[in-house]
Parts: structure tokens; sequence; C-alpha cells
């Protein structure tokens, strides 16, 4: 009986069930925003890194698509996008280190987050843009490659020690902290808004994946050496100072000096 109250959230006339059910579970997002930003409030480390590597394009973009890509699915199909997504995000934690060796090898790769945002941005914008039964279906391999990348972004911007949890945990407690909120908020009557937000973030997606690829692709290349600008001396001013005529100049050495170091003129040495 729950789940056929949450499923007819699906549709446009949303039934007294179905409205209890969506003030349980806004109440049970309000209870867990709390909760994290409790967290945030106690922990030094996540105070650090919640406003300078959390509240970024490359974690929020991708998970206000997929907030908004659950509401096109009932209950029951929700969930199970969640735990794909979820999925995901454990299997980039474990093979991580594989993972980053493969896109190393791409130019950019390296300086730029390993391209999490352009892979997530465009795995799951992709997947907005068509709408309809084509994003149901595509969203479900969408959804597990940018919880990949969500969670590799994670931990690459980690600034505590190896092996603590802490800030991967919490991360992950916000990503579906906001996919779940955006998917309430969706929903919404008249539902039908979401659809249209849905195809114009997927598109602003692929942008900015797009754009973001383009510019990191180059990163890795080796800089051209530049070679050294010829030097080149500037004209004297007065050319003709100093010159007598066409007598040719004192050697270094002193030879055609006629006199010595002692004072007394030596006739050898004159010119």
């Amino acid at each position: 009986m729950r789940w056929r109250a949450l499923d007819s959230l699906c549709s446009d006339r949303i039934p007294r069930p179905a409205r209890t059910a969506r003030l349980w579970l806004g109440g049970l997002l309000a209870a867990g925003g709390l909760a994290l930003g409790a967290a945030v409030l106690i922990s030094d480390l996540l105070a650090y890194w919640v406003p300078r590597s959390w509240l970024s394009a490359p974690l929020l973009l991708p998970l206000a698509g997929l907030g908004l890509g659950l509401s096109r699915f009932c209950a029951m199909p929700a969930a199970g996008l969640l735990l794909v997504w979820l999925a995901g995000a454990a299997a980039a934690v474990l093979w991580r280190v594989p993972i980053m060796d493969r896109l190393a090898e791409l130019p950019g790769a390296v300086s730029h987050d390993f391209l999490t945002l352009p892979i997530a941005a465009l795995a799951i914008g992709g997947t907005l843009v068509p709408g309809g039964r084509a994003t149901r279906i595509a969203l479900w391999p969408a959804a597990l490659i940018g919880g990949g990348a969500y969670a590799m972004t994670v931990k690459l911007s980690d600034p505590g020690d190896i092996g603590d949890p802490t800030v991967l945990l919490a991360g992950l407690g916000l990503g579906l902290w906001v996919a779940l909120t955006l998917n309430v908020a969706a929903r919404i009557p008249p539902a039908r808004w979401a659809e249209t937000a849905s195809r114009i973030l997927g598109s602003w997606l692929i942008a900015i994946g797009l754009i973001y690829g383009s510019l990191a692709l180059p990163g890795n290349r080796p800089a051209q050496p530049t070679p050294p600008p010829e030097r080149t001396l500037p004209p004297p001013r007065f050319p003709d100072f100093g010159e007598t005529g066409d007598a040719p100049p004192a050697d270094v050495d002193g030879s055609r000096f006629p006199f010595q170091s002692d004072g007394a003129f030596n006739p050898e040495r004159a010119p």
C-alpha cells in the first residue's frame, strides 16, 4: 500500500495517501538536511571541504540533472535508480586507481580532475534532452556513470587523511539529499514543468561538458619550446669617437706601447 501511494506521485491527480507520503518524504529530507548541516558545523574538516569543494559545478550540476531525472520515475524505479547511482559511486571508489590510470591517458585529464565534470555532464545531460521513454531507459547507465564521476570528484577533493571516510560519506549523503530534494520539488503540481526543466538543464549540461572538455583536452600536451630571441647590439651612437685616422689600434698586451712599466723608453716598442 505504501508503494502504491508513492507510485501515485507519478500522476498529476494526487490522492490523499500520496499527499501524506509526500509530507513524510519532505520531512525526512528536511531532517536529513539539518543533520548534514549539523555535521558540517561540528566537523572542522567538513566545514573546510563543503564551501570550498562541494559547492562547485562539477558536483552540483550533475546532481541537479539526476534529481530532475528521478521525477520521471515512480517510487520503486526511482529508488532503484538511486541504488544504481550508489553502486557507481562504490565501484569508482574501489577501482579508482585503474580508472584514473586509464583516464590519465587522455590529454588534460590529470590537471582537470580526470575529466569527471564533462563525463558526468554529458552522461546525465544527454539522457534528459530526449524526454519520455528514452530518458527513462538511458538514465540507468547514466546514473551509474554519474555516481562514479561524483565519487571520484569527492575523493580527489578530500583534504583529510588517507583512509578517512568522513568526506566521502558526507559527500554521498549530500548528493542523495540534493537529488531527492529536487525529485520532490519536481513533482509539485503541475508536474509537467519538470519535463521542460529537465530538457533545458540537459542541454546546459551537454554544452558545459563539451566546452569544459574541449578546453581541458589540450592541457597535457607538452608546450613547444620557444626559441630565444636573437640579441642584436644597437649601433654605436658615435662610431668615429676615439679613432685616429688609419692607425691600427694598440695591442691588448701592450706590445706597441713605447714605455715600459718602470717608465723607461723602449725603442723596440716604438711604432
